[in-house]
């Protein structure tokens, strides 16, 4: 089966809800397809091993759709619905605060030690968010590439573009004459 590393646990979920769906409801239609170029098939889209993991459990591309077919197994797609909900991770449990008394690291130095000892772990504390920060833009960029490829509805906008439109000075919109007097 596919793998579910780095997926996004929206279209995780979603694809849960739309096997449960079928599997509840075989007999109804409209939870046998999917609208690639909708909301919900643009999450799908993203993550491509989500996608790729429908397709192993029977959907079929049809243009811009994905099609469960009605003579494809609901027993198996049940299966592969146990599969799915097993790779999603649990929501992390919150652990309860302990009250201990909390031991000062800088106990025992001088106020110049104290304060390169905190300036060092200030910069350690930034590399660590900036590497952090780093990994989740690369991330992002990484998915924006697949949607690029994948969604045929997505259009590039070039720089110094608002909202689809150009931006007007106020004399290339009113004119040389009617401008400022």
């Amino acid at each position: 089966m596919a793998s579910f590393a780095g997926s996004d646990p929206a279209a995780l979920n979603l694809a849960t809800k739309i096997l449960s769906n079928i599997v509840s409801n075989p007999s109804e239609a409209k939870f046998r397809s999917i609208n690639l170029g909708g909301k919900a098939g643009a999450k799908l889209v993203a993550a491509p091993g989500v996608l790729s993991f429908l397709q192993e459990s029977g959907f079929v591309q049809d243009g811009s759709n994905l099609v469960f077919p009605t003579e494809a197994s609901v027993p198996a797609l049940a299966a592969a619905l146990g599969d799915l909900q097993a790779a999603i991770p649990p929501p992390p449990v919150a652990t309860p605060v302990q009250s201990a008394t909390p031991v000062d690291p800088y106990a025992g130095m001088s106020l110049k030690q104290k304060a390169v000892a905190m300036a060092e772990a200030e910069a350690k504390a930034d590399r660590e968010n900036a590497k952090k920060l780093r990994a989740q833009e690369l991330a992002k960029l990484e998915q924006d590439k697949l949607v690029r490829q994948k969604d045929e509805n997505w259009k590039p906008a070039a720089a110094g573009v608002k909202g689809g439109k150009a931006i007007e000075t106020y004399r290339g919109k009113f004119g040389e004459d009617q401008g400022g007097g």
